[in-house]
């Protein structure tokens, strides 16, 4: 007997399907929620050292050049995207801890 050509078969591979598409979305979906903690907290990061004042307006340009280095198979860590990161903590540093925590349990 062909098992591809039975019904059961069939049924079984459709729903593992459905499984493996829905698994494929929720590892998406987890990915970018990492993410977005990741930028925050890296433009937390590059606000306190400005704030600090050490390093002055060099700092952006010199870690766009070390992570990029460090990381060549990223995206995202070029001048411009640093500062988009530095304004979204900015923007959100009152409001994303409590969404953080009320998406956690914490």
């Amino acid at each position: 007997m062909d098992i591809q050509s039975n019904q059961e078969y069939q049924d079984w591979l459709k729903a593992l399907k459905a499984k493996v598409s829905v698994a494929r979305v929720k590892a998406a979906l987890a990915a970018n929620k990492e993410l977005i903690h990741f930028y925050f907290d890296l433009g937390r990061m590059i606000s306190e050292q400005q704030m600090k004042g050490a390093w002055g307006d060099k700092l952006l340009e010199q870690l766009s050049r070390d992570l990029g280095s460090a990381f060549p198979e990223m995206k995202g860590f070029s001048v411009t995207n640093l500062k988009y990161c530095r304004q979204f903590y900015r923007f959100y540093q009152s409001e994303m801890p409590m969404r953080i925590n009320s998406h956690t349990g914490g």
